[in-house]
């Protein structure tokens, strides 16, 4: 990745993209890139331009980013950042095929509901009467 011109504001509607070099996140190397897109005055009923800009941190080892931050005046600041990071082997119990439980419906969970012994009453039906 080529670090590319950064001027803000400069061209109104198209984005921009920084480099912005290595960052170690939770052990792991990263790559960050930052990108601004400007809209243009009256693009979306707006009366100034608005400039929102996203970061990323990129890990090309795992091959996702690690840690994201949008900046946009419309909606405010999100970050989502990945944490507790294992890179170890996942444990062999996550993989297993679990035996259906016993005791349920013979024609399995998409099938008609069991039998219920609660009797529902609809709304119509008037209240429940007192006993005397």
């Amino acid at each position: 990745m080529t670090e590319q011109s950064y001027d803000r504001f400069s061209a109104p509607g198209s984005a921009s993209l920084r480099y912005l070099g290595k960052h170690f996140i939770e052990g792991l190397e990263t790559v960050g890139a930052q990108e601004a897109v400007v809209i243009k005055s009256g693009a979306i009923g707006n009366d100034s331009p608005i400039e929102v800009q996203r970061e990323y941190w990129y890990s090309p080892q795992l091959g996702v980013n690690l840690m994201r931050k949008l900046h946009d005046p419309r909606i405010g600041i999100q970050n989502f950042e990945v944490s507790e990071i294992s890179l170890g082997e996942p444990e062999e119990k996550l993989f297993k095929i679990v035996r259906p439980r016993q005791g349920l419906p013979s024609d399995g969970f998409f099938g008609r509901a069991p039998q219920s012994s609660v009797r529902l009453r609809s709304a119509h039906q008037g209240a429940p009467r007192k006993k005397h």
